[in-house]
């Protein structure tokens, strides 16, 4: 059976879901799943007051990518836009601060191909 392209919301939020699966396949060998799920879990929660619809994704334990994948097709594109560029600078921050940014890029770099986060470590280490 073929799985049909996401047309309206859904759209938005198709890219940036398979690029999280992407980060998350380049990450776990080193912080683990669930070293990885608390840091998008908390990624998630820092921008929720920004972006309230992201609450409960935020909460979600087990699973926090897949609750973000639910909530985040339930939105209009331009929101979603908005939490996933906010979600990669908080993200990104965090896995600074937890692994620095120069095993962050390496990590990253060959798995990870069109995912602006080595662009915010590379800023971050700048300042």
């Amino acid at each position: 059976m073929r799985r049909r392209k996401p047309t309206g919301p859904a759209r938005a939020s198709a890219g940036g879901d398979a690029i999280w699966r992407e980060v998350a396949a380049a990450l776990t060998p080193v912080i683990g799943v669930l070293g990885f799920d608390a840091l998008f879990g908390r990624s998630l929660r820092a921008i929720s007051a920004d972006f309230p619809w992201l609450a409960e994704a935020g909460e979600s334990v087990r699973d926090p990518l897949a609750a973000f994948e639910r909530v985040l097709a339930r939105q209009a594109p331009a929101a979603a836009a908005a939490a996933q560029a906010a979600l990669q600078r908080t993200f990104a921050q965090l896995l600074d601060n937890l692994v620095g940014a120069a095993l962050a890029q390496r990590l990253l770099r060959d798995r990870v191909k069109e995912f602006p986060l080595a662009r915010t470590l590379e800023a971050n280490r700048e300042r």
